[in-house]
């Protein structure tokens, strides 16, 4: 579109989601494993800007920006997704809120002012996560965030969020997840990542891995 050019990344993931699972009411441990196949897909935009017309294409396109990383497994039914991500940290005095993530662009090129910075905490901030899902089942979800990985998926932790509320929505619900925990003290880049499942996909053995997935790095500094 004009000087500007917009590149589509899709992968696509084969997974194994294993539940260690009892039949039996009356067993304290798990004496089964069931087993769910499951295929995962994650979109993410690139977006590169012309800065020349040479022969050499190579020389004539610069990376502007990179979008968010949404996805999962079954979500062309529309019964669940992600409809929103709320970052609130530095004493509430800053608030990131996202809604689409494949064109929420991170600005990769510091020489211009485009799309949006690397989300930026300090090594003292308490962040508090909230999230919006629709969900078509009236069994309560399950969301969790992995954050803290470095460049070698070092360093990770993992928090479930907590239901804080609950609409009814057409057919199906609305509910807001959240959580509020201090990051850990030391600095670089990192990466974190969204995850929710129906509660379904984990206690029904007959039912499909329905899963939605949104990726976000963010800086400490």
């Amino acid at each position: 579109v004009g000087d500007s050019a917009y590149l589509k990344l899709t992968k696509t993931y084969q997974g194994v989601l294993n539940i260690a699972a009892s039949n039996q009411d009356t067993l304290t441990r798990p004496d089964t494993i069931i087993t769910k196949n499951f295929t995962s897909t994650l979109v993410t935009q690139l977006l590169f800007l012309r800065v020349d017309s040479t022969s050499n294409p190579m020389l004539n396109w610069k990376l502007l920006g990179v979008s968010l990383v949404s996805g999962g497994a079954n979500t062309n039914t529309g019964n669940f997704k992600i409809n929103s991500l709320t970052l609130t940290f530095g004493n509430n005095d800053s608030t990131i809120t996202i809604t689409d993530p494949t064109n929420f662009f991170i600005n990769r090129h510091y020489g211009w002012k485009w799309g949006h910075s690397c989300p930026e905490f300090h090594t003292d901030d308490s962040v508090t996560v909230s999230v919006e899902v629709y969900s078509a089942y009236a069994d309560t979800d399950f969301v969790t965030l992995t954050y803290g990985a470095d460049f070698f998926g070092m360093h990770r932790n993992k928090v479930m969020l907590d239901l804080v509320s609950q609409t009814t929505s057409g057919t199906g619900y609305v509910r807001v997840f959240q959580r509020t925990f201090n990051l850990r003290n030391y600095r670089g880049y990192f990466s974190a990542v969204l995850n929710t499942l129906t509660k379904q996909s984990i206690y029904d053995d007959s039912a499909a891995v329905e899963s939605n997935t949104w990726g976000l790095p963010y800086k400490i500094r």
